[in-house]
């Protein structure tokens, strides 16, 4: 574990930067984490309704863990991404949400004691410690806006990785072909000479490019 108080400082940097933007941030993080909220209850009690009268046999919620395998793997109640993928995943949740509790505990004039990170075996972590004195005093609103920050900042860290995703990752580092996974060799397929692991380029002469359709439809 590793505190400091010079990143308590990179704080008020950051919030004397424009305290009005930050102020509008933390009004669209109550807004976002009151309606993620709703839409998570209203999830769940869609998939209890689903389970009782036997259209889902899935469970609806799974654990996500990290898995000694190169691809991903479920199981019942889990799903498991490589290893490195899920230490990666977890970083880039993690520090995003707590600097933007700091960042608007600063704006809202609550002391933050101190900013650090933690490694717990070989997993990261990072937090920051506001006085909660100063905090239980404060307004519901500027609560409001703490509590929602780090909300807020997982959804805007998922958009900014999906749009790095969909226009320069997968445009540039993806070539034509799909693989293989599995084939029944008494097909024709398999009988063609095809083989897990394969990459197939070109069907008919036309040269295969899977398509990539993300969050914004493109």
């Amino acid at each position: 574990k590793r505190e400091t108080k010079s990143g308590v400082k990179l704080l008020d940097k950051v919030v004397n930067w424009s305290p009005l933007f930050w102020k509008i941030i933390g009004n669209l993080s109550v807004i976002v984490s009151v309606a993620a909220m709703a839409l998570g209850i209203f999830y769940l009690i869609l998939t209890v309704v689903l389970i009782l009268e036997g259209k889902l046999t899935e469970p609806g919620i799974r654990l996500l863990l990290p898995t000694p395998t190169a691809e991903p793997v479920s199981g019942a109640g889990f799903i498991g991404i490589p290893f490195w993928f899920w230490i990666i995943s977890v970083a880039l949740v993690m520090f995003p949400h707590e600097l933007s509790h700091g960042v608007i505990a600063r704006l809202e004039k609550v002391k933050v004691k101190s900013v650090g990170a933690f490694l717990l075996l070989i997993f990261p972590g990072a937090f920051v410690e506001p006085d909660e004195r100063q905090f239980q005093r404060a307004k519901l609103m500027s609560k409001l806006r703490i509590i929602g920050a780090g909300t807020f900042a997982n959804f805007s860290t998922a958009i900014v990785l999906l749009l790095i995703a969909s226009f320069l990752i997968w445009p540039n580092f993806v070539g034509p072909g799909v693989v293989i996974t599995n084939v029944n060799q008494t097909a024709p397929a398999g009988e063609a000479g095809l083989a897990e692991g394969m990459v197939l380029q070109r069907l008919n002469g036309k040269e295969i490019k899977p398509e990539y359709t993300n969050f914004f439809g493109v």
